[in-house]
Parts: structure tokens; sequence; C-alpha cells
């Protein structure tokens, strides 16, 4: 093994870690670089470096070594930190450590000063250190780690020697403050004997007794300065007397402390100097010996001390009345206040600093210096103590010397502050940086407010505290009229304000604004900047709007491919014209616009140019509408020109003005110009009120048509101008036909030779696709409101027909074939009339003793309920899939019905539970049908409603069915209520197809006025149709009131029994079959505040009301549907789901 200093294995794992690696790297490296050196022999090029650096066991060697190798510098590292944790004996610098030491653990005296730690302290570092020693000499000094021999013992020696040099710290501390006690005070005592020794002046001298002779030979000055040295001398006795009184307590203390420190030092094998020794036995007592010296020249020398006294008594009163004639002095002459001024300037500073200097070391009108006297004041004192006199405190010269220096800092901030708005206020007025300048100002106030406070109470200093507050508020108002908003007129203004002139030019800065003294303007500027700001907004904004009405345009565009031309008015100008009416309306009411000339007439310029742009874009629309409503009636109907031939005249002449005044429209695109052109506004409200002549001419014809074909009531306009224009051709018209009715939506005509059809209907066709034969033929020539009146009549007739023809085959064949032959809405009708008339016959037999009539008329229902479930699930066209889902639907509740009589075991045919149920019955007399409900009888109107199908029928609509019947026997309304989706305008309707009325639904809302309501009560009035008006509740409350008051118009003519009745001035038919049912939903009123359940609305009392719930139809879609055991689902069903009661009143 070889031998490696810990040194330098220290100093190789103090370096980077790849380092610390490279010699073992190195090596094995240059083992495998061999290969570089060996040429291939089995192809004579290249070398074999490839083969050792891929070879397995090469590199498994070079593996192990590198391991073993990182290993041992493991072990030698925990080798190295039982040496490492000593290295702060090197690193730490020892006095710096002393003085550390003797700061943290010193003790402060009574006078101030720092004494040394107590001994117990050095003790402890001392201990301290030894022990580390004995520790270093416990490490070994060589120890064999792996491969390495490590020799420590170096190290270990110089650790031991770094703690030997930590332990003589401390002792050799402890010895110089012996040594060095001892000959302080020693120095002292022979010091102290020599001065006591000294005689002073009119004591006697034996020596001076034995030599008179000789005395008297001394010349006169030699005696003279003689008795000045021995006058000197009792002031220096003196001094030394009041040295020893100071050092005395510290000095008797002194001593033990010292014999202690000697018995620690020699305890730890430190000696000191012989000399030192013996000082510090013989110190206690020759001290003592000093002061009794010291108190028996006391007792000598005590005729002299009053006698000196004396004269420092008589010295200090006079000096008294010099120190009090300074102080006032002084207050009348320091620079409290500016020199020569009331006001703060640049040039109070130089005066100031002149007398504040005198002051500090110089004189003034006789008067010595602030330091001078300070310095006599001082020698005064210390007289006074050295023959313990009461000392005077001259507190007057030490604020003098105080003020002083603050004097000086104030002025030195004045100078500074001066100096700097001097310098701000060359600043040109384009280049002010008021930014810069605010944040400078704070600085410098903040930096005033770090003078002492004593200064707060000078003049100069509240007139310099006075000159920042006015540079910190005039410098906002400098920004604030750097606006770009200020014009020429502004400026004057400001002028006007502070009373002083000044020219805005080239050489206009910053002086020339302040010197306007703008602080004591504040308000008055600030209300300057603002108008011209608020000014600056109302010069914008008027820019603003006339650069946005430059730029928009009306657009304009062929009409219908013709050469007239039509104009769009686009969103823009929309918005723009709603945003600067309202701006412009705000901006009128602002006080610079109405103080200034110029804006007022800007202003009204431009809201009477908008207002006249409102009005003609208003008007011109409302004149392209109607033209554009009319021009196709007018000119391409010929059957109105001939109906209306002077509105047709006055037309043309409003058509002819139209087409001239958009033929030149285009020339002038830009809204404002082509809106205020002269005349403009008078031709187009001429052009207005010439079209709403022809208007209310043409609704005057169209009412006379709706008068004469109620249902057009119920057609928009536009579609019944196309429907009057174009009647003369019935094939035209077959596309409004599922306007005007309930479910007929096509005609089937006859046919000429050509195969072209005629004006004869013979049939017709449901949305659904299902075909009805008309009775007889059905002309459709003449006025349209002619022929449609006849197709109504052919309609009713067909259904009467074919259900007279029905009745009497019922009965001949099985029902499933039966039910193939006939239309839906007569299948159901003679369907239902047969169930009447079946459980009629068997309430007859259970009063005739069968108890088993009921049951066995319920079991026929279910027999043709499961007949009906069988066709369905076989092969069935669309049509007749939807017809037997509705009878399906039907005798699911006809069977309901049977049980629930079976149940409730009624035994009469009059009982509620079956006289509540709608009773089709054939007249005996007319052979029409009839349905009775309860005490109701109620004509079935025939009315064609197709195979539109219908809702399940359960015990809520049975309810139902009863309050609407019973109003409509009492001459009222109904109003189904209840939450959306609960099917209550679906039940009327059902309802009314039951009834074979057509029913229009009306979706309200608060668009809706009287005048459209009259004319939907007109038309159900003269129909006999039912109206059911949705969201009844939408409608304002206004509105109501008259609603109200037209349906009791209709309501009592219906009670009347009269034919005819005037409504709104008009004489109309009536057909007492009319119903007006409302529907509400109580949610919307809750959300949309509207008025609640509970309160009364105007008309409530011509309607019945009935709640509505969501009822059970499950059971009937599945039956529907073609399940035959869905009835095993009802149990369960029916208790699951109960439903609301029927509330009616009147």
């Amino acid at each position: 093994m070889r031998s490696v200093p810990l040194p330098q294995i220290l100093l190789a794992h103090s370096m980077p870690a790849p380092l610390a690696h490279l010699s073992p790297s190195q090596w094995l490296k240059s083992f495998c670089e061999i290969g570089n050196l060996m040429k291939r022999l089995d192809i004579n090029e290249g070398n074999y470096m490839k083969e050792l650096e891929e070879d397995y066991d090469v590199s498994d060697a070079m593996d192990e070594v590198m391991a073993a190798s990182l290993s041992n510098e493991q072990r030698c590292e925990e080798f190295k930190a039982q040496f490492s944790r000593f290295d702060y004996l090197w690193t730490l610098d020892l006095p710096a450590t002393l003085r550390q030491f003797l700061d943290a653990e010193g003790q402060t005296l009574p006078s101030g000063g720092r004494d040394d730690p107590p001994l117990s302290k050095f003790e402890e570092q001392i201990a301290k250190y030894k022990a580390l020693a004995t520790d270093v000499q416990s490490l070994p000094s060589v120890a064999s780690v792996g491969w390495v021999k490590v020799n420590a013992k170096p190290l270990r020696t110089a650790l031991s020697t770094w703690a030997s040099k930590w332990t003589n710290l401390f002792t050799q501390y402890l010895q110089e403050k012996v040594v060095n006690s001892m000959s302080d005070l020693y120095a002292f005592m022979d010091e102290a004997n020599l001065i006591l020794d000294r005689k002073v002046l009119g004591e006697v001298d034996e020596s001076e007794a034995d030599h008179d002779g000789e005395a008297e030979e001394r010349s006169l000055e030699q005696r003279e300065a003689e008795n000045v040295q021995k006058k000197k001398a009792l002031y220096d006795i003196m001094t030394c007397m009041r040295d020893i009184r100071r050092r005395e307590e510290r000095t008797d203390n002194m001593f033990e402390p010292l014999r202690n420190t000697v018995t620690v030092l020699q305890a730890v094998g430190i000696s000191l100097p012989e000399g030192a020794l013996k000082q510090l036995e013989s110190a206690d007592h020759d001290w003592k010996l000093l002061k009794k010296k010291m108190f028996t020249r006391k007792e000598q020398l005590t005729s002299l001390q009053q006698t000196e006294a004396i004269e420092i008594r008589r010295k200090s009163d006079a000096f008294n009345e010099r120190v009090d004639d300074f102080r006032r002095f002084f207050q009348s002459r320091a620079p409290f206040a500016p020199p020569g001024s009331p006001e703060l300037a640049s040039g109070s500073v130089a005066p100031a600093y002149k007398i504040i200097d005198q002051f500090h070391h110089g004189s003034l009108e006789g008067y010595p210096s602030v330091h001078k006297i300070i310095a006599e004041s001082k020698q005064l004192q210390e007289a006074q103590e050295l023959f313990e006199l009461f000392q005077s405190d001259y507190l007057s010269l030490q604020r003098c010397s105080e003020e002083l220096l603050h004097l000086k800092s104030v002025w030195d901030m004045c100078s500074t502050v001066m100096c700097t708005f001097t310098d701000w206020k060359k600043t040109a007025w384009d280049k002010i940086d008021v930014e810069f300048l605010v944040e400078e100002t704070k600085k410098l106030a903040k930096d005033i407010k770090q003078l002492n406070k004593a200064v707060r109470n000078y003049e100069v200093y509240r007139l310099l505290e006075e000159a920042l507050k006015a540079m910190l508020t005039s410098l906002p108002l400098v920004a604030e009229l750097h606006h770009p908003a200020m014009r020429e007129r502004h400026w004057t203004l400001l002028m006007q304000t502070t009373g002083k002139q000044f020219v805005m030019d080239d050489k206009f800065c910053l002086g020339d604004l302040l010197a306007l003294g703008l602080h004591n303007y504040v308000d008055a500027c600030s209300e300057i900047v603002d108008r011209a700001q608020k000014e600056l907004n109302i010069e914008r904004a008027l820019k603003k709007i006339e650069d946005t009405w430059a730029g928009l345009s009306l657009v304009f565009s062929p009409y219908q491919d013709t050469e007239i031309m039509q104009f769009t008015v686009d969103d823009a100008i929309t918005e723009a014209l709603e945003a600067d009416n309202l701006g412009l309306q705000n901006m009128s009411a602002q006080k610079y616009v109405q103080t200034n000339p110029m804006f007022l007439e800007g202003v009204a310029k431009w809201q009477k140019n908008l207002g006249t742009v409102d009005s003609v874009l208003s008007t011109w629309g409302d004149v392209q509408k109607k033209w554009q409503a009319l021009e196709s009636i007018f000119v391409g109907s010929a059957d109105i020109r001939v109906q209306l031939p002077e509105d047709s005249k006055r037309f043309d002449g409003i058509n002819a003005d139209f087409q001239d005044l958009m033929r030149g429209a285009p020339d002038i695109t830009n809204v404002v110009e082509a809106c205020n052109l002269d005349g403009r506004q008078e031709r187009l409200e001429n052009l207005l009120s010439l079209l709403e002549l022809c208007e209310k001419a043409l609704q005057d014809y169209l009412e006379t048509k709706r008068i004469s074909f109620p249902r057009f009531y119920f057609v928009a306009p536009a579609d019944l101008l196309d429907i009057l224009s174009k009647g003369s051709n019935p094939q035209l018209i077959l596309r409004h036909l599922p306007k005007c009715f309930d479910n007929v939506h096509n005609l089937t005509f006859q046919k000429d030779d050509l195969g072209e059809p005629t004006k004869l209907a013979v049939g017709m066709h449901s949305g659904e696709g299902e075909y009805v034969e008309f009775a007889g033929d059905c002309s459709c020539d003449g006025p349209v409101e002619s022929w449609l009146s006849n197709v109504v009549e052919s309609m009713k007739n067909a259904l009467i027909v074919e259900f007279k023809k029905a009745i009497p085959t019922y009965d001949e064949m099985p029902r499933t074939q039966w039910l193939y032959k006939y239309s839906v809405q007569n299948t159901i009708v003679v369907s239902r009339t047969f169930f009447t008339q079946e459980v009629n016959e068997a309430f007859e037999e259970l009063e005739e003793g069968n108890e088993d009539a009921l049951k066995v008329e319920w079991d026929r229902q279910v027999q043709q309920l499961a007949d009906l479930i069988d066709e369905i699930n076989k092969e069935q066209s669309k049509l007749d899939r939807k017809k037997l889902i509705t009878l399906c639907t039907i005798d699911v509740h006809a069977r309901d019905v049977m049980q629930r009589l079976i149940d409730e075991r009624v035994e009469d045919g009059m009982c509620f539970q079956w006289q509540s149920q709608l009773r089709y019955y054939q007249s005996e007399k007319t052979k029409a049908c009839q349905v009775n409900i309860c005490d109701a009888e109620i004509a079935y109107i025939y009315e064609y409603v197709g195979n539109c199908g219908c809702l399940c029928i359960t015990p809520l609509t049975d309810r139902c069915y009863i309050t609407l019947t019973q109003a409509q026997r009492l001459v009222l309304g109904g109003a189904p209520a209840g939450p959306a989706g609960t099917g209550k305008t679906e039940t009327v309707k059902d309802l009314a197809r039951a009834l074979g009325v057509q029913c229009y639904v009306f979706n309200c809302s608060d668009q809706m006025d009287y005048k459209a309501m009259g004319q939907i009560y007109k038309g159900l009035a003269q129909t006999g149709a039912w109206g059911c008006f949705d969201e009844f509740n939408r409608i304002p409350v206004a509105v109501l009131s008259v609603c109200s008051t037209q349906y009791k118009t209709v309501l009592d003519a219906i009670r009347a029994r009269k034919e005819k009745f005037q409504f709104e001035d008009v004489e109309i038919s009536l057909r007492p079959t009319i119903m007006a049912y409302i529907t509400m939903n109580p949610g919307w009123v809750c959300m949309h505040g509207g008025v609640g359940r509970g309160q009364t609305r105007p008309g409530e009392a011509l309607i019945a009301h009935i709640s509505m719930h969501v009822g059970v139809l499950a059971l009937a879609f599945l039956r529907a549907a073609g399940a035959g055991r869905a009835g095993s689902l009802e149990p369960g069903q029916a208790k699951s789901r109960p439903l609301a009661t029927p509330v009616a009143h009147r």
C-alpha cells in the first residue's frame, strides 16, 4: 500500500467530482488504448480497439475496478469527516472572535462604558478548548482505508496547535489585563503623589523662610512667575483630588477580581511577571495611603479653597449676565425668518448663511461666536466642579448652539428648494414633465419632514412648507392646463380670473404660469380646465356625428325585378339615429352648450337634421311598405279595380308619383342629404295620407267579403287578397283551403272531355289523405265567397248522408269489416252512437231483472277491443292504422266506462256516472246526430275533421268535457287552467272535434288589441265555430276589459236567441254554437307578474273554470299500439296518478 497524506486527500475532494475520478479512469483507459497499438492480423488494416470496447469481460473488469475505487473513496470521506468537524479552529478569525465574546458577555457600567465579562465566562472558554485539545489527541494518527494508507499525524499535530492558540487567546487577555491594570494604577498614584506635594500660593514654605535674603535678590518678574505657578498648582491639586474621587469606587473593587484572575491563570499553568505580582500585593495598601494623603492635603488647603471659591462665584454671576444678553441678541438677529423680506426667495439664502457663519465662528456687532462663549462657560463649569460649587448648566447657550444647527439645516433645505424651483421655472411650456416635478416636490417635502421637530416653529420653516404646498397644488393645475382642450378663449378666461396678463408664445415657461399664483385659484382653474374638456368632448361628439352621417347612405335595389327602385335602411343607420339623437338631447342640456352660441347652433342644427331623418325614414318606409302591399292589389287585380274604381284611380296617381320619387331617389344616397331635401318630407306625408285612404277603402271592401263568408275573418289579409284576386280560378285557391276549414286540404273536380278540371267539385281530401265524396256536385263558379260557402254546405251534406248510410249497415256485417267502409269521422260517431244505444239497452235489461246486463256489455267492449288490437297487428296502410288507433282509443274509454259502472254498482241509466259521458244519438225526426252530456243536448255540426286522431280520454278529460259543455248550455265561456303540458288546448280541440265543430286556436300575446279581438269575435259569431285563446293571461288587462264587453255582447245575443245582432256598430248574423275558451298557465302568471289565480280579471263572470293535471295515458297508448295485455298495468297506474277535480262556478 502507498501512503497518502490526508491534506492531499482533502485537497482532491475539494475539487469538482469529475477531476476526483481522473486518475483511476485514465489508468483504465490507458489499458484499453493498447488496442490502438496492435495492428489487425486478419485484414491488415485497423486495430483491436473496437473489440476491446465491446468485450464483456473487459467491461466487467473495468466496472469492478471503478466500483472498488468509488467504495474506497467513500471510506476515505468518512475518515476525513472525523477531522473536518474541527475546521472552525482555523477558519474563524481569533481577534474577531475575542471581540465578539467581549461584546456579547460584557457588562454595561453605570457610567455607560463596557466592562469585561465575568471571570467564570473566561474559565468556560478555557476549559472548552482544553477539552477540545484532548479530543484531538484521541484521533487516530495512522489509518488503512482499503488500498490507501493515511498518515494523519501532521493534521492532528496542527489541530492540537490550533486548540492551544484558542486557549492562549483567552489566557493572554487575562494576563495582559492584570499587568496593565497594575501598571496603570501605579502610574496614576505616582503622578498624584507628586501633584499633592506641590506648594500653592499663600501657603508657608520653610525653605522660603530660610532664604529670605536670596528672595530679596530675585527680580520682581521671577516672583510673579512663581506666584502664577503656585496658583496654578492649587487648580492642579484640586483636579487630582477630583480624579481620585472619580476613581475611588472602581479601584476599591478591582483588587479581589484581579487576585482571582491570577489564581485561574496559575491553575492552567500561566505565570505572571514577578513585578506585577508584587504590585498586586501592595496595591491595596498604597491606594489607601494615597486617599489618606488626599484628605490631609485637603484640610491644609481649606482656607485657600474658600478664597478661590468666592472669586469663582463672582465670575459666575458676571458671566450669567453676559449669557442672558447674548441670548436676547441671538434671538433677535438669528435668521429665524428671511432677512429683510417677509417672503421666502432665493435671494434670502445668502444673507441668512452670512449671519449663521458669524454666529458660528465669527463675531457680530461686538458679540462673540456661540462656540467661543460656550467654551468660556465650560471653563467656568470646570472650576465650579473642582471647588465643589453648584454648577450652572447655561441652558440658554445650549439652546443657541442647537438652534444654530437647526437654522443651518433649514436654510440648507431652503437653498435646495429655491435653487430647484428656480431651475424648474426656466422649463419651456411644451417640455414640462409634471409627473417628474410632482415626484421631486414630494421628495423635497419628505426631506423637510425629516428635519428636527424644533424647526417647525420657525417662520422660515412655515414659509418653506407653504412654498412646497403651493408647488404641489400648482403642478396638478399645470398638468390640467396642459390639456389639448385648452383654447385661446380659455387662456383669456384664466387671465381674467387671476388678474394677471401673459403671452402664450415660444418663450412661455413654467415660471410665467406659476407667477399667476395658481394655488390661490384652484377651483377656478379646475373649472376652466373642466370647461375646456367638456367643450372638447362636445366638439369631438359633433365631429363624430358629422363623420358618421357622412358615411351612411341609403341602399337602393330593384323591386321584384322591375325598374322601380326600393330603398333599404341599414341597421347601422337605425342604431346611429337612436344613439345620436340621445347624445344630442343630453348634449343640449349641458350648461357649456347653453352658454356657447357656437355649440348651441351646431347641436340645434343636428337635432333638426336627425329629427327630419327620423321622420322621413319612418314615413318613407311606411309609404314603401303600403305601396308594395297595395300595388299588386290595385294594379294586378281587375276585380278590385272594378269594385273600387275611385280608389283605383287614386292609387294610379299615387303609383305614378311614387315611381317618379323612387327613380330620382338613388341620385342622392347620403341619408342626411336625401331626407333633408326640400319638399321631400311633405311629398312623402301626402303619399302616406293617400295610401291610408286606399288602405281603408280596401279594408272596408275586405270586411264586406268577410261578412259574406265569415271564415275569411281567420285568414290573413294578404292571403285573403290573394284569394279574392284569384277567386275565379278554384285551382289557385286550393292551397288556401286549410286556412278556411278544419281539415279540408284539397278538392276533386270533374274533368271535361279534354281531361281538364271543371268548376264542379265531387269530393274533398283531408290533410292525411282521406277522401270523402260529396253527396252531390258542388259548384265552384262565381264569386269566391259564394262558391266557398257551397263547399261548406257540400262538406256537411256529405258527412250527414254518409252518417245516415252507415247507421243501418253497422249490424249487417262484422264490425272489423264495417269500420273500413266509411270515413274516420263517421266511423267514430256511429261507433259511439251504437255504444250509447247498447249501454242504454243494458240498463233497460238491468231494470227488468237481468243483473248480468252490464257485465255482458263489458264483455262485448272487451271483445271489440281485442278484435281491434288484432286488426292493428295486421299489415295496414298508414291511413287505416291511424284510423284503428283512434277507434281503439275510443273503445278503451268505453271499456273503462263500463268497468266503472260495474265497480260502482250502478243500477239506473240516469245515474251521474253514465249521464256525465258524451252520449251520441240519432234524432228520430231528422235522423241527424245529437250529442248529450248531463242535461246538455248539443247538435252535431258536421265540420269535417279528417283522420287527425284524438287524445287519450281519462277521468279528467270527462270532467273537463262536463264543465265545458255545461258552460255552453249556460251560455258561458270555459277556462281550463293548469301547468304547461296538461292538455288544456288539446282537450278543447278534441271536444270540438267530438261535437263536429270547427275550433280556432289563437296564441295570445301582449300585442293583441281590442280591434283584433273584435275581428275574431265577429268571425266566431258568424261561423258558429269555437275559439280557444291560449295563454289568455298574456293579454293586457286594459284590453281584457274591452274584450269582456265584446264577448258579453255575443253571449247576450245567444241568450236572446237572435239570428242577427249589433256588434261594434255593424249588424252581423249569429250562430248559437259559438263558444270561446281561454287556457292559462298559472306558472306564467307567477313568473311574469300578471294577475294571480285568486284575482278577478275582467270578464271572469263569463267563463267556467276547470283545473287540469297530467292524466294516465300509458294504458291507452299501449292498447292503441296493439298491446293486448296492457290491462294488467292498470291498478298500479291508476293509484299512482290521482286526478284533479273540476271547479265550475259562475
